[in-house]
């Protein structure tokens, strides 16, 4: 039989992590609805699905007792998941940035990350060092591409995909103090904070892979 975890905090941080995958796949769901098909569009269905996955696996991890086993399990999971979400980030700005061609040619590069960053963890024992500095890699490299295309291109939909990466650094840098603590009829730490700052980076996000997968192949 499954239990909740007695930490107020965690139960928060679990269901904030719901509420962010809830989000996640409602922004797949839109985003499967854009005009064009193909690989840039596909990255970003991977882009929301991985978060999606991986908000569900951290509201288990989070929420509910689980045995060494279990938890050992999903945490690897879940790292993997993020890692292709990241990943999927930074091919769509190598798409944006180079083109369709120079993706192409890196993506098989691009998809090994995760795993590597995976077994850094695990060889580490569970140093998430490894997985801040694969996150900070990818959002600094999105930010630069994005902050070019939106005020020197000006390219459709890449201010929305910025203000995305905007909320996502700012709640990465939460993530990173661990010194947040508030109460808002619950109690939420920094984790909590985390994800309810994603959410409207997600809102931001979705808005400008719809209008830039209607303009590209």
């Amino acid at each position: 039989m499954l239990h909740l975890v007695d930490s107020a905090t965690e139960l928060t941080t679990a269901a904030t992590d719901a509420l962010l995958a809830l989000v996640a796949f409602i922004c797949l769901v839109l985003l499967c609805r854009s005009a064009r098909r193909g690989r840039f569009h596909r990255l970003w269905l991977l882009f929301f699905a991985s978060l999606g996955i991986a908000s569900l696996l951290g509201a288990v991890a989070h929420g509910l007792r689980l045995s060494e086993g279990v938890d050992r399990l999903i945490w690897p999971m879940l790292y993997l998941c993020l890692g292709y979400s990241l990943t999927a980030l930074a091919l769509v700005a190598l798409h944006d940035w180079r083109g369709m061609e120079k993706m192409r040619k890196l993506t098989p590069l691009f998809m090994f990350f995760p795993f590597l960053v995976v077994a850094l963890i695990w060889v580490g024992g569970g140093a998430f060092i490894y997985f801040l500095c694969f996150e900070a890699a990818v959002v600094l490299f999105a930010l630069f591409v994005y902050g070019r295309l939106a005020f020197l291109s000006r390219v459709p939909g890449s201010g929305f995909i910025l203000a995305g990466i905007l909320f996502s650094l700012a709640a990465a840098l939460v993530q990173a103090s661990g010194a947040w603590r508030f109460e808002l009829v619950w109690l939420f730490d920094h984790n909590g904070l985390f994800h309810l700052i994603q959410l409207p980076g997600l809102v931001c996000f979705v808005i400008g892979a719809r209008v830039r997968c209607r303009q590209s192949v």
